[in-house]
């Protein structure tokens, strides 16, 4: 199980620690503090304060940075005054550093970034600087439970900014996962669309003749291990030409999209229709005798003959010749097959075409 599937239970573990070192931080400022000094106050609301806009911008990942921002924005104001009053490089500032720095590398983009890291490492030499040169601007505390409480203000902050550093990381590892399942889902998609181009007639969107070829081979390797016989039907619009010539090729087009539509009503649902070339069409009928296969080609005679094509007000009557051949499997090579439903749909045509022809 991977980080993303437990990420309910690290947010209410999260939220058990922001209680106690919350709770913590309040009892220092209600029992330790108070015997120290002001200074030592303000260092604890600070640190009770980050820990606050750390929190927030863990568990609010829509607003987490301004959150984060808020945080950022407190911690470098914050962090030179907490410098110069609670015991310089030897109190809480330097957890304070490390965490704006840490924060600041994960948070941000490159240019802000830079500048981010710049003025944060600018202001951290200038006070160790300062420190070296005028120590009297320093205060110090010298009792132990002063050290112990500036200690523990800094772990605590230190702890939540490993915290925050940890869900952002894996926050931002999930929403890369999620950008990448995304995007692999759109190239799959994409994908399948262009192989739908590539295999299908973009006029009739019926399959075109590369899809239905290997169809054929698949349905061959099919029907021999079940040695089951298949037909082929070649499909012919009578005078095509004459209806270009006289109507323009718009309605050529028009006449080719409800010959599919009329050939797809009429065959049954496992057959499938391709466009083969021009005004034929090839229609692969599985587990299916050259009887049955005549009797649907003579359903789809009948359905074209009795159709009215209304083409911008224009009745258009046109027949068809169909041609059928059964695979039986005496050659191993479809082709020939196709070629003898071709060689029967020409008869059919110079019989005097709007008929069906089988051959054996």
């Amino acid at each position: 199980m991977n980080f993303f599937t437990k990420k309910k239970k690290m947010t209410k573990l999260t939220v058990i620690l922001f209680i106690l070192n919350f709770t913590f931080t309040t009892l220092l400022l209600s029992g330790i503090v108070l015997k120290e000094s002001r200074e030592m106050i303000f260092t604890l609301l600070i640190t009770a304060l980050l820990i606050l806009s750390m929190s927030l911008a863990i568990f609010h990942s829509k607003k987490q940075s301004f959150f984060t921002f808020t945080f950022l924005f407190i911690a470098l104001i914050s962090f030179p005054l907490i410098w110069f009053l609670d015991n310089g490089i030897d109190g809480p500032a330097p957890f304070m550093f490390t965490v704006i720095f840490l924060i600041g590398v994960i948070s941000f983009r490159k240019r802000m970034r830079i500048f981010q890291l710049t003025l944060l490492i600018t202001i951290f030499v200038t006070l160790i600087t300062l420190e070296k040169l005028r120590p009297d601007l320093l205060y110090r505390c010298s009792s132990l439970s002063c050290v112990n409480t500036n200690k523990l203000a800094g772990l605590i902050i230190f702890t939540f900014a490993i915290i925050f550093v940890s869900f952002t990381f894996f926050r931002r590892l999930e929403k890369e996962e999620e950008n990448s399942s995304r995007y692999a889902y759109y190239v799959s998609r994409e994908n399948s669309k262009l192989k739908e181009l590539a295999n299908t007639d973009q006029l009739t969107q019926l399959p075109n003749r590369r899809n239905i070829e290997e169809k054929i081979r698949y349905q061959y390797k099919v029907s021999r291990r079940k040695k089951r016989k298949f037909s082929f039907m070649m499909i012919d619009i009578d005078d095509f030409k004459q209806v270009n010539d006289r109507y323009g090729h718009l309605a050529g087009d028009f006449i080719l999209k409800e010959i599919a539509k009329i050939i797809k009503r009429n065959i049954r649902d496992q057959d499938t229709p391709s466009r083969w070339g021009g005004e034929e069409f090839l229609i692969l009928l599985p587990e299916c005798n050259a009887r049955r296969c005549a009797t649907i080609a003579e359903r789809i005679r009948k359905a074209v003959y009795d159709h009215s094509f209304i083409y911008r007000n224009m009745v258009i009557k046109l027949t068809v010749s169909i041609g059928v051949s059964e695979h039986d499997f005496r050659y191993p090579n479809p082709r020939k097959y196709i070629e003898r439903a071709d060689r029967a749909m020409y008869i059919s045509k110079a019989k005097g075409k709007n008929m069906v022809t089988v051959v054996a």
